[in-house]
This record gives structure tokens, C-alpha cells and sequence, in this order.
């Protein structure tokens, strides 16, 4: 009996199976392989970008979401599923309170970015974080000062030609300094914030095309330095006690930034020209010394061997990356400087990763 009951049970579980393999698709292997990932087809997807950070990515509509505490960082997910490098599907970033460093290159070369918020709790910006993101719009719900306060690094990284918006304050600081896309917006906004600069007349006004002079360019960097106490003696002719640009002159030149022209003069109101503004800098950097590093093997056009300049425009170029040229492989050194050039110089001098022996490595 028992032998019968077994078999009747085996012979309809023989049925059943063959009925569900009849509806079964012969090629359900592939088809399984084949299907396509949660975020290729619009859904969410989530995940750690840090060890207390996480995102939310809706490939849809190309907004990126992220929460959390600490720094967000690339190693937390592979390049190779939904990376957030490099990926040109990503419109909008939202990154919360809490989070307080990006990490290198963690936008790197997403250039369909439009819209990034940057919260109040970030301290630091890591190299290359958001290179070629240039077109992008940055909100910062804090003030200008408390944005300029973010340690930046790396060159390139975006937030050098994206447009900053602010949370609070004047909507433009000067009347003549209202289009987010000039190339001395940024500049001029951290210089101003950072009391760099008063602008001109009333202070309304910034005249970002005037053709700066030597007094204008050493009284910018008296004033980044903190305006100290000048004990140098006061020995060119043509520099009067009392004189705005006076304390100015006379810290350059016990910095070693300036010697004036060998005759007794410092000139102040002469034209500043490119090649001067690059070695006044260069000697400001490096503490009124010259980096004797020049990278053997390039050459700038315009920029003969040997001249008294050579070695401030290569340091300019290649190992402080603060200048670019005009875009016709020339550097211009006897063109004036305009004063929206000097600011986006010293702009870049100071806040794009130059300071490399305490650079983070991690970031």
C-alpha cells in the first residue's frame, strides 16, 4: 500500500513539474542576464559615499542626493556601476549639513552638472573635486565670508568659473561686477569679502578693465597680509610719507617683493604689466625668494631664456598654476594687467591648492 501511495505521490509531482517548465521560456537564462540594473531603467539607487555619508542617485532626472556626516570620498563605490566621476548624466547635486569635506576629484569631468549646493558644514573642497563642472550655478546658504572660509584645492576645480550664488548678503557687491559668467566674478567677490579690496571712488564701483599700477598691485597684497607694521626706512623719491600706497611700498620692499628701479624710484603709478604682476606674486609666495625649479623642455613663446621674468612666469605656469596665457599659447608678459586680472591671479595664489607640503593626500 505503501509503495502505491509513493508512487501516485511521485507521478503527480512529475506532472507538476513538467507543467511548469512547459511555461517556462527556453532562453530565461539570457533574458535573466540580460536584465537591465535598477538605475539604468530611472529607479533609485543608494549607497555609501563615505563611512557616514550616503547618496541617493535618480538616474531620471539626473539628481544626486547626498546625507550624512564627515567626507565624502570616490573609494566608497566602484567607477565601473553608477560612479559619480566622470558621469555626464548627473544635472543637480544637493549635499546636506553634515557633510564637511569632498573628496578628490568626486565630481571630476561630470560636466552636465547645472546646480550644486554646497552646505554651511563643509571645511575643505578636495583637488579636482569638481573639475570642468564650470558652467555649473554653486549655492552656498551661508555668507560670503563663511563660503570663503572653505579651504579650496586643486586647480581647475570649478568653482573658479561656476557662478556663486549666496544665501545672504548684497546680491552683487559692485555695480560694475554683475555678470556670474566673467572670468574675474569669483575673484572679485573673494577679494572684496576678504577686505582685499575697497573698489573704487565711492566703493560702488570696481573698474575690473583699468590697467593696474605698482602701487594698486603691492597695497593688495599689504592688505592680504594683514597690513602690518612697516619698519623698512623710507628711501624712494617718488613715494611721499603719508601717501595711501606709502606703508605698502615700504613692507614690499622689506619682504623682498620689490626694489624699486635702481634710481632712488619705485614709479607707483606706473603701468603694471603682466610679467611684473607674476613676479611680485611669485616673491610674495615664496617669501621674497625665487623657486629655482623651471620645467626644462617647455617653452613659452614670449617668454625668452634668461630674461628677468622667465622664472616667475614658469613658476606661474607650472608649478603654482596660476596662469594660463590668453588661449594663443602666448603668456603677453608686457601687456598691462588689468585689475580683473590681478584679482583672479592672487584669487588663484591663494585659494587652489598650492600649499603642497600640508596638502591632504586623502582628499
Amino acid at each position: 500500500m505503501k509503495g502505491k501511495v509513493f508512487r501516485k505521490l511521485m507521478a503527480v509531482f512529475i506532472s507538476m513539474m513538467l507543467i511548469v517548465s512547459m511555461g517556462v521560456p527556453a532562453a530565461a537564462d539570457e533574458i535573466l542576464e540580460g536584465a537591465p540594473e535598477a538605475a539604468e531603467v530611472g529607479l533609485n539607487s543608494e549607497g555609501f559615499c563615505g563611512e557616514d555619508a550616503r547618496y541617493t542617485w535618480n538616474e531620471s532626472t539626473g539628481v544626486l542626493d547626498i546625507t550624512g556626516t564627515g567626507k565624502i570620498e570616490t573609494n566608497y563605490f566602484s567607477y565601473e556601476s553608477g560612479a559619480f566621476y566622470n558621469n555626464p548624466k548627473i544635472k543637480s547635486v544637493i549635499i546636506h549639513e553634515g557633510i564637511t569635506q569632498i573628496g578628490h576629484y568626486f565630481f571630476h569631468g561630470s560636466t552636465n552638472i547645472k546646480s550644486v549646493v554646497i552646505p554651511k558644514s563643509c571645511i575643505l573642497i578636495g583637488e579636482h573635486a569638481f573639475y570642468k563642472v564650470s558652467d555649473a550655478d554653486f549655492y552656498y546658504n551661508g555668507t560670503r565670508e563663511e563660503f570663503w572660509n572653505i579651504k579650496i584645492k586643486g586647480t581647475n576645480m570649478g568653482l573658479m568659473s561656476g557662478r556663486l550664488h549666496f544665501g545672504k548678503g548684497k546680491e552683487h557687491l559692485f555695480t560694475d561686477v554683475t555678470n556670474r559668467g566673467a572670468f574675474f566674478y569669483n575673484p572679485v567677490d573673494w577679494a572684496a569679502t576678504k577686505k582685499v579690496t575697497t573698489g573704487t571712488g565711492d566703493g560702488s564701483r570696481f573698474e575690473p578693465y583699468l590697467t593696474c599700477n605698482r602701487a594698486m598691485i603691492v597695497t593688495l597684497l599689504y592688505r592680504l597680509a594683514g597690513k602690518p607694521k612697516v619698519n623698512a626706512a623710507g628711501t624712494f623719491k617718488d613715494v611721499p610719507k603719508g601717501s595711501w600706497y606709502y606703508d605698502a611700498v615700504y613692507w614690499a620692499v622689506e619682504k623682498g617683493i620689490t626694489t624699486g628701479y635702481g634710481n632712488g624710484t619705485f614709479q607707483p603709478f606706473a603701468k603694471c604689466t603682466r610679467a611684473m604682476l607674476v613676479t611680485f606674486l611669485h616673491r610674495f609666495y615664496n617669501g621674497g625668494t625665487y623657486d629655482p625649479v623651471l620645467i626644462w623642455g617647455t617653452v613659452i613663446p614670449d617668454v625668452p631664456n634668461g630674461s628677468w621674468y622667465q622664472i616667475s612666469v614658469y613658476w606661474a605656469y607650472y608649478l603654482s598654476h596660476i596662469a594660463t596665457g590668453k588661449g594663443d599659447g602666448l603668456f603677453h608678459p608686457n601687456d598691462p594687467c588689468t585689475r580683473g586680472e590681478a584679482m583672479t591671479f592672487l584669487y588663484r595664489l591663494m585659494n587652489e591648492g598650492n600649499d603642497y607640503d600640508n596638502f591632504d593626500q586623502t582628499l
